[in-house]
């Protein structure tokens, strides 16, 4: 078998020591303006049509639902005649074809099982964190694929209401990989591969139906590991599933389901950090302490409490 050299091995992995000094590996992090990836021609005709019903809705009526004046009211036929309504087994289909697409991504099977490993690992170290202790992990899975070579950091999405349209505020936090993908395209442009733990419990709603109910565990229970594009229509079709479901129950969408609130949960404006450990407020002010050990690779990163945390994977 033929081995590689250092140049060879950074352009399969994307990660080059030099870049160490780019703004995004600060270690406070850099910020980034998502906005361009939630709006604009990124987004499908239909995901436009939704955004368009959604923000343009001011008037409601008795059941809480968007209320068409004598004006708009073939406006909003027109828009409506060309939304695509999947029902649950088209999208069980559609979501079938989506994580079936992305078989065969050699880059992203190396990631999973980095990350396998890692969760595997860090289910022995940590302890007694309480709320921080999702945290510390996202940490540890991050600092692990650092140490494998990967361009991996922590993103922490947030947006306030006053400027993002009338969406409730909020915020997440997920690991991100770039890799170039320039000897892939003529665009030049790095590839963002998105990690996030716990996936299917972000999709989670009160009285789901059972067709809703065969979608979420069709997710993956523990963590995804994807491109963007796969992202994106994953978060379409669950938030879509949702509002159907209910509707059938008699619910209304809260606005934390909605596919606008949910995509800015990934594709929000973001800070990219490689901090090992929390920030203030969970850690940085003082209130605890965590030592880590060593174990099977993994460097101490941090000081007070070993112990054990399981992640569904």
């Amino acid at each position: 078998m033929m081995k590689l050299d250092e140049q060879a091995r950074a352009r399969i992995i994307g990660y080059y020591p030099e870049q160490q000094k780019l703004s995004y590996y600060t270690s406070s992090g850099s910020e980034h303006d998502g906005a361009a990836d939630i709006d604009g021609d990124s987004l499908s005709l239909s995901d436009l049509v939704d955004c368009f019903l959604e923000e343009s809705c001011q008037e409601k009526n008795e059941d809480g639902e968007c209320s068409a004046t004598s004006d708009d009211t073939e406006s909003t036929r027109r828009l409506n005649s060309v939304t695509v309504d999947l029902s649950d087994d088209d999208s069980f289909q559609e979501l079938h074809r989506v994580f079936i697409a992305d078989r065969g991504d050699q880059y992203r099977d190396l990631l999973v099982s980095g990350v396998q490993h890692a969760l595997e690992m860090l289910q022995f170290q940590f302890r007694g964190l309480g709320s921080c202790r999702q945290q510390v992990v996202l940490r540890g899975v991050m600092s692990r694929l650092r140490s494998l070579g990967h361009n991996a950091a922590v993103c922490k999405t947030k947006w306030d209401a006053s400027t993002s349209g009338g969406l409730v505020s909020g915020g997440h936090e997920f690991i991100d990989v770039l890799v170039d993908s320039s000897e892939e395209d003529s665009t030049g442009q790095q590839l963002r591969y998105f990690i996030d733990l716990d996936f299917a419990a972000k999709f989670e709603i009160a009285r789901p139906t059972e067709a809703y109910k065969r979608l979420l565990n069709f997710l993956p229970g523990g963590t995804f590991v994807g491109k963007e594009a796969q992202l994106r229509k994953v978060v379409k079709l669950m938030s879509d599933a949702a509002k159907r479901s209910l509707k059938s129950r008699g619910l209304h969408l809260p606005p934390w389901r909605k596919n606008r609130y949910m995509q800015m949960k990934w594709f929000g404006p973001y800070r990219r950090t490689v901090n090992a450990l929390p920030g203030v407020g969970c850690g940085g002010d003082g209130k605890w302490r965590v030592e880590c050990r060593a174990v099977m690779g993994f460097d101490p990163v941090c000081h007070g409490v070993s112990g054990g945390y399981f992640v569904r994977t």
